[in-house]
């Protein structure tokens, strides 16, 4: 049997509206930029840093992050941040802040200053779920990191160029017709984008009087053989659109997993795709979970798309999990198969 699974990763934390035209000319952000291929715009209130205080003989930064009625106490260690960044600082450190931003920057001879690092709440978050070891938090950033999702596009050349540079259909018309979350947010802090890499694992099982087709072979030796990049991009955004079912995408797909240019076609038999971050993603009726765990693939925390053959199922790992914990449901009680919704 041929299968795959196949999660979705960001190449940079989530960007608000507001901040994505600064990224259009930053070339180093843009070479990450470019990589992806699947994006999502959602919303969310928009969060601050609160109670920013420094302390020089630690080099730590303490703050709250959070909304206006729930704040984390939260953390950077500075010194250990910027001897990872940069060993040798010309003319010391200056840092800079505001609710929306913490900047860190090198005072250059010439009079000048070299960022070093910044972070916005949203790339604190990402940072704090990556693991990074220069920041922490106290409380449940999960709390922090549920957006409401509104639409999913791809693109094979580079999703960034086509939803920032681009004046984007999807994004124009939630910017026109999308209220407020928070009392205190404008609508262009609180849009963000999600921009994706997808990243597949391929998998040929075999019983013991099975044999390894020349198809596995091939897949396994030549890359070229492989399931086409711009296939699985395709399938990824139909199958999400689907069973996502967001409120701006005008197509639904509901014939999905039977597509054009999807995989229902290929050597695949079973397939899935998850959010490989710790992203929560809400629509009416749903919620879409993510999960990261360094160094592999997929995260067991995470909800996913599973596909079998023709059919397309939602599975609520939080659902399943808790049946399993249960036990096998007694008579009456509701099959333990409803943690998965079919499509």
């Amino acid at each position: 049997m041929h299968a795959m699974t196949a999660s979705l990763r960001l190449v940079f934390p989530p960007i608000s509206n507001q901040h994505a035209d600064w990224l259009v000319e930053d070339t180093a952000a843009r070479q990450r930029l470019d990589q992806a291929n699947i994006y999502m715009i959602a919303a969310r209130a928009q969060i601050a840093f609160r109670n920013v205080v420094f302390d020089d003989a630690t080099a730590v930064m303490s703050f709250d992050i959070g909304f206006s009625d729930l704040n984390i106490p939260a953390r950077i260690y500075v010194r250990d941040l910027i001897e990872e960044l940069s060993a040798n600082t010309t003319g010391g450190v200056d840092i800079r802040g505001g609710e929306g931003y913490i900047q860190f920057a090198d005072n250059l001879d010439n009079g000048t200053m070299q960022v070093l690092a910044w972070y916005t709440p949203d790339k604190f978050l990402f940072d704090v779920w990556r693991g990074y070891r220069f920041v922490e938090m106290d409380g449940d950033h999960r709390q922090l990191a549920r957006y409401e999702l509104l639409y999913i596009g791809m693109s094979q050349d580079s999703a960034f160029r086509r939803l920032v540079e681009k004046p984007h259909h999807a994004r124009l018309k939630i910017l026109t017709n999308e209220l407020v979350r928070g009392a205190e947010g404008r609508l262009s802090e609180e849009l963000f984008f999600f921009l994706f890499d997808v990243e597949p694992l391929f998998i040929s099982t075999y019983g013991e009087e099975d044999e390894i087709d020349d198809i596995a072979v091939e897949m396994m030796m030549d890359p070229s053989k492989r399931i086409p990049n711009a296939a699985l991009i395709e399938d990824a955004e139909k199958a999400f659109i689907k069973m996502l079912n967001t409120p701006y995408n005008k197509r639904r797909y509901p014939n999905a997993p039977a597509v054009a240019n999807g995989l229902s076609e290929t050597v695949l038999e079973r397939y899935g795709y998850s959010i490989a971050e710790v992203v929560a993603f809400t629509l009416e009726g749903l919620e879409f979970v993510g999960g990261y765990a360094e160094g592999l693939p997929c995260s067991n925390e995470a909800d996913f798309i599973f596909v079998d053959g023709q059919t397309a199922s939602f599975v609520d790992i939080s659902e399943k999990r808790l049946t399993e914990m249960d036990g096998p449901a007694d008579e009456g009680e509701g099959d333990p198969g409803d943690a998965i919704h079919e499509s």
